[in-house]
């Protein structure tokens, strides 16, 4: 049985919340309210944890970063949440931390392609590369890298004895926010999880490392949880690129050009 239409004041009332959850207004929003402004509630409760123990002006530095991630690379959505968490007291040095954080996603082939390689070599019968004993230096770097991050990857130890230069530039990339110090470390660590949990990237044995990690810099079980589901919502982007097309194509007006306006 269908639900009776929403009143004039229901509908009113559920736009105010997005304004006042939400933060913002936008084409997205719009569309919903046109098209079905019963769904704004499911949005705003799928997309929002109920128990907000990840602050808001981390839930945007998040949703950031997944957008950012090379696997979705949401042009729209990192200049909006930016906006949002710089509002909420993030500063531009923390947007950029966030930035270079995802340059984590470069480790990806290595961490992926090293054990196929070991494998396939071995299914050949030819020989894996000679791994070296580490050299002073490489040591020193490597207890480095682990006192600043607050774990060694295995993969990069494997990388660090075969292909050390390789490694000595991949370390330089994945330590530079943690050398920085801009975010705390279990900010850090939770924006990681996010990252790859969510539905663009869903790298496992990624999720597994940073969730150690996240509980290692002090992290709950409840707030990794809340950060899944975060990394979660941006199924929305279905919602977000796809209603406003569907109201050009069934209204004739171009939506995507509707302004978005900040809630007060």
């Amino acid at each position: 049985m269908s639900l009776p239409p929403l009143t004039e004041e229901e509908r009113l009332a559920l736009k105010a919340r997005v304004q006042r959850e939400r933060s913002f207004w936008g084409p997205m929003h719009e569309c919903m309210y046109r098209l079905d402004a019963r769904f704004l509630d499911t949005y705003l409760r799928f997309v929002t944890p109920p128990s907000s123990l990840i602050s808001h002006k981390l839930r945007h530095l998040i949703f950031v970063a997944v957008d950012a991630s090379v696997t979705h690379l949401y042009a729209k959505g990192i200049t909006l949440h930016a906006d949002i968490a710089m509002r909420a007291g993030a500063t531009r040095e923390e947007v950029f931390a966030v930035l270079k954080l995802m340059l984590e996603f470069g480790a990806l082939p290595l961490k992926s392609g090293l054990p196929i390689l070991r494998e396939e070599l071995a299914r050949q019968g030819l020989p894996a590369p000679a791994a070296r004993a580490l050299t002073a230096q490489q040591q020193e770097a490597k207890s480095r890298f682990t006192e600043q991050v607050g774990h060694w990857p295995q993969w990069l130890d494997e990388l660090m004895q075969t292909a050390p230069a390789l490694a000595e530039s991949l370390m330089a990339a994945v330590q530079a926010p943690w050398d920085d110090g801009v975010l705390d470390r279990k900010s850090m660590a939770l924006i990681l999880v996010a990252a790859h949990a969510a539905p663009t990237a869903m790298h496992e044995p990624s999720m597994r490392e940073f969730i150690r990690l996240a509980l290692h810099h002090g992290a709950s079980a409840e707030e990794i949880t809340e950060v899944l589901q975060l990394a979660g919502s941006i199924s929305m982007h279905a919602i977000s690129v796809g209603a406003p097309l569907l109201v050009k194509l069934t209204e004739g007006e171009d939506i995507s050009t509707y302004h978005i306006g900040n809630a007060p």
